[in-house]
């Protein structure tokens, strides 16, 4: 009977068992630290790249600061013309308003029965005041403004009689005065613009009768 030995057989085995187990450790872990390597490598990439990217953003966002700066002063700038503009347009409407308004109210005057003391431009509302030789003076002139097409009503304020006094000229009753009537009118137009409406135009007008109205009064006209 022959008797084979087995066990270095058994052991080579073992041994190659273990040296490929210690073999695929080895180079799961280099796979391993490889991978790792390529992921920090990689990571690194990324973080610089998004740090350049960062960089540039911060500078663009930079670049947009001054440029909103400048236009929220040009936009600030164009506000500011933009309401001297239409101060000057609601000014030049007014002025256009009073103009025509003046124009109109001169054509209707009672000549030289009436005298105009101070005109006043409120938006729409005209005041004046003035003085007449009678009521009925005033009556009539009232009555010819509400005919024309820029006034849209008349209403009169006050009216009172007042003596006009003319030194070293008598009336006929003797008297160095003159007997007449002043009175105060408020005269709606059309209306001005919302800027024109803030402004108040006020003009004075001389007001001093002439011999001829003297001597119409004392007739009595």
């Amino acid at each position: 009977m022959i008797k084979i030995n087995l066990l270095p057989v058994r052991e080579w085995r073992r041994r190659e068992q273990v040296r490929m187990q210690i073999t695929v450790f080895v180079l799961s872990v280099i796979f391993l630290i490889t991978c790792l390597a390529s992921a920090s490598v990689f990571l690194k990439g990324q973080v610089f790249s998004k740090r350049q990217q960062k960089e540039k953003l911060e500078t663009k966002k930079k670049e947009l600061d001054i440029v909103e700066k400048t236009i929220a002063q040009l936009k600030t700038k164009a506000e500011e013309v933009e309401g001297k503009f239409n101060t000057v347009e609601g000014l030049q409407k007014e002025r256009t308003l009073l103009i025509e308004s003046l124009d109109a109210i001169v054509d209707v005057i009672p000549e030289e029965r009436m005298w105009f003391q101070k005109l006043i431009l409120k938006g729409g509302s005209l005041q004046l005041s003035g003085i007449a030789l009678d009521n009925q003076t005033i009556a009539s002139f009232m009555k010819r403004m509400e005919a024309l097409a820029v006034v849209k009503n008349v209403g009169l304020n006050s009216i009172k009689r007042i003596t006009y006094n003319v030194p070293g000229e008598k009336n006929a009753k003797g008297s160095t005065g003159y007997e007449l009537m002043e009175f105060s009118l408020e005269i709606a137009v059309e209306p001005s613009s919302k800027n024109a409406s803030k402004t108040d135009k006020q003009m004075s007008v001389s007001t001093q009768p002439t011999k001829k109205d003297k001597d119409q009064q004392k007739k009595g006209i």
